[in-house]
């Protein structure tokens, strides 16, 4: 017992270090410790656990993971007839981002709500850069996924990204599909020359986006990592997230 206390305070003080002394304060421990304080709000319980998919791209040469989150019903109030929904988070979220909803969705239904590869808790391949072939691979884990939990039909409900790529999934894969929610969903079209001053806007921030990516080698978040603490403690500064702590 005096070890497992002392070994508590010792990753409790590193943890803090880090977070002091590092220009990104960001760890594998400081992500789980923020989806135990985000999910801490609900009354219900949780279980979440990780979901082996297998390899989706050669880099890595091993299996990826999918984090998942489950919500199972109120006491009483399963009924069979009800299938699961699964929750497909939108960019730069995580399954936790849907915690002012999961009460009230898994009221008489299991709720599934996931981390996408390359965010949250799920592991990060590197992808494709080709846009058809990177949705066919985010398709085909959210398949792989499916097997492994073995859910046989659901209603999914996706959100911004979420949203597209629940809608790619369901051209693939509709015998799986009861129903598909879309919430401010994300579309794609060709990439066009703009014809007038107005859509000019939007090329250029594609143009600045790619620049980005060539520079770096990664996306346009990592302007906002290269804010470090300071996009930090700009996001906590907001109303609401200071009431929450």
């Amino acid at each position: 017992m005096v070890l497992r206390i002392l070994s508590y305070f010792l990753t409790a003080i590193t943890l803090k270090l880090r977070r002091c002394f590092c220009w990104c304060p960001s760890s594998r421990e400081s992500l789980d410790d923020a989806e135990r304080r985000m999910l801490s709000f609900m009354k219900k319980p949780y279980c979440g656990f990780f979901v082996d998919i297998g390899r989706v791209s050669d880099i890595p040469r091993r299996n990826s993971r999918i984090w998942t989150v489950v919500v199972d019903p109120d006491d009483g109030s399963s009924d069979s007839a009800r299938l699961p929904l699964v929750l497909v988070h939108g960019y730069l979220c995580g399954s936790a981002l849907w915690v002012l909803n999961l009460e009230s969705l898994a009221k008489k239904r299991t709720v599934y709500s996931i981390d996408l590869l390359g965010f949250g808790k799920s592991s990060r391949p590197t992808l494709s850069s080709d846009a058809r072939t990177v949705e066919l691979q985010l398709v085909q884990a959210l398949e792989a996924w499916r097997q492994r939990v073995g859910l046989e039909r659901f209603v999914i409900l996706g959100h911004s990204l979420g949203a597209f790529v629940a809608a790619a999934y369901a051209l693939r894969h509709p015998q799986r599909l009861a129903h598909v929610i879309l919430e401010d969903p994300w579309g794609f079209t060709e990439c066009l020359m703009p014809e007038t001053p107005f859509q000019l806007v939007p090329w250029i921030v594609a143009t600045f986006s790619r620049g980005i990516k060539f520079f770096s080698g990664t996306d346009i978040c990592t302007l906002l990592r290269a804010g470090g603490i300071l996009g930090t403690r700009r996001l906590w500064s907001q109303p609401a997230l200071r009431e929450a702590r």
